[in-house]
């Protein structure tokens, strides 16, 4: 019988209704019989979301006490939860007073209609309740909050304040910054103090936000001597640009030259600029091109007539404020409350007037009065009006007086410090340490090592000493450092004199030296003497340097004792001390810094060179003895010498001799050499009877047997190496060692109380054994790298009889913050979990080259499923670790932990729920083969914070992944920016497959992404066909890169191409079975796709790529792409119509400056596309026969031009060829029909000269022609010669040329440095014999190329000779490389002579000319025509060198 439900179209329906009707009454009898249940589940639900809530809610808090301000999401959550909760609390009185019926006395009945309405409401409630849980957990593992965009601006002391009074000259600077056509070099100028630089940085600041430049590069120049080297290196370092030359400044200028032009629009800052720069040396110029690209440089100066030296036509005048605004500055710096305190605002306005209307002064002042009272207000007014002004070239009375008063405010003890800081080179970066030695040294700071560190952060806070870029550094303005000299030399409490002299010291009428306290002498002759009735009883510190950088040193021929007879510190820098030089008449003389001085002669004669009350001696980069001597040092405490590996070696007892030694710092090391018995003995008994040491820094190059670790135990900072040195963390540290070898027990305490370790092949440390003999190992370690370390299984270990001690362990690796661990191949694993709970700052884990390595942390049964977590660990890169199958793992030895592994490894993920990775932003996965899961299904409910932080991520070999980012991952990596997959040879997708439970969140802050080597890859994230619907993964996708990605087919669907409107570059690589870059999709759209940023598309390797959209199928030719910014465009293999391709939205506002097409089959060049290649800079044209279609156009701004396999008989017509003025490089090969580079070029015999045309390319620097075999004339014809005075390279082969050369465009190759002729059968000549006017002068008759070095010539059959000229003789001064094969028809280079200075052939025998050379070889039966066409070098090949 049949039913309705077996009619299909009716049967459909009666199912849908009959589901319907048993869903609503029997869902609707629930809410009557089973509401006890439904509010049960209600009270459930509210605990989770209470939970969740309260999380969320301490989040909330931590994150507004960091200043952050919450997202609207997240705020609205929070409402919406307390409402929620509110709501809720009427169900319990709501089911307490539900109404009843009663049909019998005390026999209630339930009321249906109250229990149907209760038990509804719950279920809604309930999932709306589920709801808020779940996008609470959602929040919990994403940013919740933010901070305010932080300005990536120069590090600056303060707010940049615009000024009503500055912005005429800003606003002119700026336009001439920006606008086009406006002169390349700029300057502004200003009194000092005036506020220039901190406009430069505003500038640059600007500038950058508003993508104005690519680059910004600063450099200092100062008024000391050019050092056009540090010039270099500071520009350099803002381009990025390493020298491949640390001394030669023409090298490395034209490396400099090259880097600005290749780099785009930049913008160069010259600052403090006091002379005429020569510009071309450093190597900025803009002659060349950049000046076009809108690049500028820009000069700060003091002076006007500076700027108008160095070229800049109109510099603006930075002016001091109005007074008015210096008033609102000064308030601003002490705070209106300090000025109303004061009860006479017309005090502060005074002091105000007094600062000339200078920032730098305001502040200055400001600061030091800050905190004052109305009587120091008023004394500090009196002294501004009555100071007695020192004359400071360049620096206005009213600055000096402002400085000086903010000098007299500072604490006693930072004042010395600041006028010490002006014994340093201007615009120098001081170190800290050497400040201190200098404070101490010379007495004039008291209260220890501490106090110095202390008085800089006080002249830091009063705004008279500038931070530095370097850590444990700071700076000093060079206006604060001519001022403080002024004061200090002025002020007879310091007593400092600054000089520069010749031979001799000047008069001392002139100088007074006698009241001198410190003196600072700059000299500039050798042969220095001090004078013979120099007295100098109060000079405490002097400071010798030599102004000579050159490899001869000044020397000084005498040092009385007599004439300093009170001196505790010296200073030599840059010297010669000749053989009877000493300084041990200097009784008093406590400190002694040797700098780069040459000391050679020290101990060779009988008189000490050292004052035997020595306390400090320091040498750095010195030229040493043989034999390295202190006699009679007893009172020296400190002994630094900084020298070259091997370089310092001590005669015997040296070092045991120095008693009161406290401080030995060789951290090169050094050797003992004893003569009488002439062996290396060794060192460490002599540096174990130092008793009290404190401080060593040494390296030993083989540890002795028969050490006693006694003296380490007093050590408190040491820097000690066996048998390796490497630079160390750039932040500072006190206690470092870095060991390699065996027998490495008597370092153990060492290693136990360092901040960096480092072991490299050390084979018997145990750090288990470390942490048991010492409670409080490694508290204080910061750095530790472990290098071929084979005999480790792990870095620490707790045994079983340790647990109960385990909370002893608070304080190990508590402070490490980088741990290394590199090629160790026993190591299993690194700590146990009670010891990785103790890491809490550690930001940086690199493990690799670890093959047997299964677990990082492992569990030894110290806790109970104990979260760990790693807070601060912003980097983990693991590479090469095969069998590392997990993070984290319980320990399975007892049942072989080899044998867990095939066990467990298939379905354990490498990341589970037992760690977390809250900070993390680098994650870097390599060749673990044994991973199939990153992360795990069920470490998506645990630790919402963990990864939400990753900024990049790299995955490459690891053979078992084939989903790299599940689906419910992708929320958790919202502020992911880069995604590299490469070489995972099992991977179908870097994305899951769509799960119906899971909500897709877009990886909103991607901008790039790689995918390479991939083979198995079949879908992407941009091209899936799950049911994403049209949102796109990747939103802000700006560059992507696929390569070697055989099974996909495309790129993305239209609905998602259509979306990518941030992505700048594309390219698809090496993809075989890829048809189209853009799919066919499932939504309808235009048939117009506009990516509007894409700049750079490469799709090379594609061959079976057919069209670049898959529109419609059947219907490919309809659409139509637009990439109004495409810049460079390259087309290899695969067909696309280009038709459908706009490269701009009209012909001027087309971009494209790089076009490479080459395809398999013919394409046709758009007719749109030649009228917008105007702009185009490289062009490379491949397999094609459509050259005719551009060859009338005009590239005015080509630079490269490469045609390659073309079926063109010529390239260009006269006058295009003639337009390429910026051409630079030429490649034309494999064209098979070209007969002509230039049209109406062809040879024509007997034809007249006189009409010659002349075409001259000032900028091409290469050509090469290769495999043109029908090719009769390039550079010169019977109508046109072409002149290249640029020309570096040429390179011509397999082309059917009869010359190269006229002689007058030979002659006109002065760049030429290379030229290679070979396999031109036709070829008779290089230089081809024209006849010229006969009335040439006898000078023009010599064709001299200055820079030619290399001359190959290789089979060439009919060549006769280089020139067959008579009129024409040769120079090649610079020749070292000619080499001549292959060629049975030369019996001389030219007929006249052909110079090349000094060669030689095999034999050693000079020859002057090349003509001799052959004919000599001739005589002894050479003929040069062995094996033509081979290229291997025989017996009858020649080869000069020029020596």
């Amino acid at each position: 019988m049949v039913g309705l439900a077996d009619i299909p179209c009716v049967g459909r329906a009666v199912d849908r209704i009959s589901e319907a009707a048993v869903e609503a009454v029997f869902g609707r009898l629930r809410y009557i019989f089973c509401y006890k249940g439904l509010l049960k589940d209600l009270d459930s639900e509210l605990v989770t979301l209470k939970i969740e809530e309260v999380r969320l809610s301490r989040k909330a808090d931590e994150e507004r006490a960091n200043g952050k301000k919450l997202e609207d999401h997240v705020s609205k959550w929070l409402n919406d939860v307390e409402k929620v909760q509110d709501t809720a609390k009427e169900f319990p009185e709501m089911d307490k007073y539900k109404l009843s019926w009663r049909f019998i006395h005390c026999l209630p009945v339930p009321n249906p209609v109250s229990r149907f309405r209760l038990g509804r409401e719950a279920v809604q409630k309930t999932s709306r309740v589920i709801q808020l849980t779940d996008f609470g957990k959602e929040l919990l593992a994403n940013e919740i909050a933010y901070l305010p965009q932080v300005e990536n601006v120069p590090k600056s002391d303060g707010a940049f304040r615009d000024f009503q009074s500055r912005k005429d000259a800003y606003r002119k600077l700026w336009d001439a910054l920006v606008t086009e056509g406006s002169p390349s070099i700029l300057g502004i100028y200003g009194m000092p103090g005036v506020g220039k630089t901190r406009i430069m940085e505003q500038i640059w600041v600007e500038a950058k936000e508003k993508g104005i430049f690519n680059k910004v590069a600063r450099a200092n120049v100062s008024s000391e001597k050019l050092d056009v080297i540090r010039l270099q290196n500071d520009i350099a370092g803002y381009l990025h640009c390493h020298f491949e030359s640390q001394d030669n400044v023409d090298h490395r200028a034209s490396q400099l030259k090259n880097s600005l032009i290749n780099g785009g629009k930049i913008l160069v800052i010259l600052d403090d600029v006091w002379r005429e720069i020569p510009l071309d040396i450093i190597g900025i110029s803009f002659d060349d091109g950049s000046s076009s690209k809108g690049c500028k440089i820009l000069f700060i100066s003091r002076e006007e007539d500076v700027c108008l030296r160095n070229n800049c036509k109109q510099p603006v005048k930075i002016t001091p404020l109005l007074f008015n605004e210096a008033w609102d500055l000064l308030n601003n710096t002490v705070g209106t409350g300090k000025i109303d305190s004061l009860r006479d605002e017309s005090l502060a306005k005074k002091v105000c007037n007094k600062c000339a209307g200078l920032p730098l002064i305001i502040h200055a002042v400001g600061k030091s009065l800050k905190f004052m009272s109305y009587n120091l207000w008023k004394d500090a007014l009196e002294q501004l009006e009555n100071c007695e002004i020192e004359n400071v070239p360049g620096i206005g009375p009213e600055v000096y007086a402002c400085l000086k008063v903010s000098f007299d405010n500072l604490v006693e003890d930072a004042k010395p410090c600041l006028l010490l800081c002006s014994l340093f080179p201007e615009d120098a970066e001081i170190p800290i340490k050497t400040l201190i030695q200098l404070a101490i040294g010379s007495q004039l700071v008291h209260g220890g090592r501490s106090r110095v560190p202390a008085m800089v952060d006080i002249l830091k806070s009063s705004s008279l000493l500038l931070e530095s870029k370097y850590d444990e550094h700071f700076k000093l303005h060079d206006i604060i450092r001519d001022v403080a000299r002024s004061i200090a030399v002025k002020d007879p409490k310091y007593a400092f004199l600054f000089l520069r002299c010749g031979s001799q010291l000047p008069a001392n009428s002139d100088y007074d030296y006698g009241t001198r306290k410190v003196l600072h002498l700059q000299i500039e002759k050798n042969d220095f003497r001090f004078r013979d009735d120099l007295v100098c009883p109060l000079l405490h510190t002097l400071s010798l340097r030599s102004a000579d950088q050159g490899p001869y040193k000044i020397y000084i021929r005498n040092f009385s004792g007599s004439a300093f007879i009170n001196l505790r510190y010296l200073v030599l820098m840059n010297f010669s001390l000749l053989r009877e030089f000493s300084l041990h008449s200097l009784g008093k003389l406590r400190t002694l810094f040797l700098d780069q001085c040459d000391i050679t002669y020290i101990g060779e004669t009988e008189v000490n060179f050292f004052p035997e009350n020595l306390e400090t001696l320091c040498i750095g980069d010195c030229q040493l003895p043989v034999r390295l001597t202190l006699p009679n040092l007893k009172y020296l405490r400190k002994l630094e010498i900084i020298g070259k590996i091997g370089e310092v070696t001590f005669v015997p007892n040296t070092i045991s001799s120095l008693s009161s030694l406290e401080e030995l710092h060789v951290p090169n090391g050094f050797s003992i050499w004893d003569d009488a018995a002439p062996r290396l003995e060794p060192i460490w008994d002599e540096i174990s009877k130092l008793t009290r040491l404190t401080s060593l820094q040494i390296l030993f190059n083989d540890f002795e047997s028969s050490q006693d670790a006694t003296v380490f135990s007093s050590l408190l900072e040491y820097n000690i190496s066996m048998g390796l040195r490497r630079n160390h963390s750039p932040v500072s540290l006190k206690k470092l060692i870095q060991l390699t070898g065996y027998q490495l027990e008597v370092f153990q305490s060492l290693m136990g109380r360092a901040e960096e370790v480092v072991l490299w092949r050390a084979m018997d440390v145990k750090l288990s054994s470390i942490c048991s003999s010492n409670r409080e190992a490694f508290a204080d370690l910061r750095n530790m790298s472990i290098v071929e370390c084979d005999t480790m299984e792990y870095l620490v270990k707790i045994s079983q009889n340790e647990i109960q001690h385990i909370h002893q362990w608070g304080t190990s690796f508590s402070n490490l913050i980088i741990l290394e661990i590199k090629n160790c191949s026993a190591i299993k694993y690194l700590f146990c979990n009670s010891v990785a709970i103790c890491l809490v700052q550690l930001q940086e884990l690199r493990i690799g080259g670890c093959p047997v390595m299964e677990a990082i942390v492992i569990n030894e049964g110290t806790s109970n499923e104990e979260f760990i977590n790693f807070p601060k660990l912003k980097s983990l890169t693991l590479l090469e670790v095969p069998r590392l199958t997990s993070f984290y793992r319980e320990n399975k030895e007892k049942h072989s932990f080899s044998t867990s592994r095939t066990e467990n490894s298939v379905h354990q993920p490498l990341f589970d729920g037992m760690v977390a990775f809250p900070s993390i932003e680098e994650l870097h996965i390599e060749d673990l083969e044994d991973t199939t899961d990153i992360w795990g299904d069920h470490y998506l409910n645990n630790n919402e914070s963990s990864f939400c932080k990753l900024k990049s991520l790299e995955v490459s070999d690891c053979e078992k992944l084939e989903i790299l980012i599940p689906l419910a991952m992708l929320p958790r990596l919202r502020n992911l920016e880069f995604l590299g997959v490469y070489s995972c040879h099992t991977l179908i997708s870097e994305v899951g497959t769509y799960v119906s439970n899971i909500v897709v969140r877009p990886l909103v802050a991607l901008s790039e992404m790689v995918l390479e080597d991939l083979p198995c890859l079949t879908e992407i994230g941009l091209n899936s066909r799950d049911q994403y619907g049209s949102m796109t993964l990747y939103p802000n996708l700006k560059k992507l890169r696929i390569s070697d990605c055989n099974s996909l087919r495309n790129v993305f669907p239209s609905s998602i191409a259509r979306d990518l409107t941030h992505l700048e570059k594309l390219e698809v690589l090496s993809c075989n079975m890829m048809k189209e870059i853009i799919g066919e999709g499932q939504e309808e759209i235009s048939n117009v796709i506009v990516f509007p940023e894409l700049m750079d598309l490469r799709l090379t390797g594609l061959p079976n790529l057919t069209s670049f959209w898959s529109y419609h199928s059947g219907e490919a030719k309809t659409y139509k792409l637009e990439f109004p910014n495409m810049v460079d465009f390259e087309l290899r293999g695969g067909e696309i119509n280009l038709e459908a391709i706009e490269l701009g939205r009209n012909d001027s506002t087309c971009q494209l400056m790089s076009l490479d097409i080459s395809c398999e089959k013919e394409i046709k060049l758009p007719s749109k596309w030649q009228l917008q290649c105007y702009n185009l800079e490289r062009l490379t044209l491949r397999q094609y026969s459509w050259w005719h279609e551009l060859k009338s156009q005009c590239f005015c701004r080509l630079k490269v031009l490469r045609v390659i396999e073309s079926g063109c008989s010529t390239l260009f017509s006269f006058s295009v060829f003639k337009s390429l003025q910026q051409l630079q490089e030429i490649e034309i090969s494999n064209c098979g029909l070209l007969e002509e580079i230039v049209e109406g070029g062809a040879r024509a015999d007997g034809a007249s000269n006189t009409d010659k045309k002349t075409i001259t390319l000032f900028h091409l620097q290469s050509i090469i022609l290769v495999g043109l075999p029908n090719l009769n004339s390039f550079l010169h014809s019977v109508n046109y010669e072409c002149h290249m005075p640029a020309l570096k390279e040429v390179k011509v082969k397999s082309c059917g040329l009869f010359a190269l050369f006229t002689s007058s465009v030979f002659r006109n190759l002065q760049q030429l440095e290379k030229l290679e002729v070979s396999n031109c059968r036709l070829l008779e000549n290089i230089v081809e014999d024209v006849k010229e006017d006969d009335t040439l002068d006898i000078a023009d008759n010599m064709i001299t190329l200055f820079r030619l070095s290399a001359v190959v010539l290789r089979d060439l059959p009919n060549l006769k000779s280089f020139s067959p000229s008579s009129r024409h003789a040769f120079n090649m001064p610079k020749l070292y490389i000619f080499r001549l094969f292959g060629c049975p028809l030369v019996q001389n280079f030219t007929p006249l002579k052909t110079t090349t200075g000094s060669v030689y052939g095999y034999d050693g025998e000079k020859f002057p000319d090349l003509n001799d050379y052959i004919r000599q070889n001739h005589r002894r039966g050479g003929n040069f025509s062995d094996s033509v066409g081979e290229s291997s070098y025989g017996n009858k090949e020649i080869e000069i060198l020029a020596m």
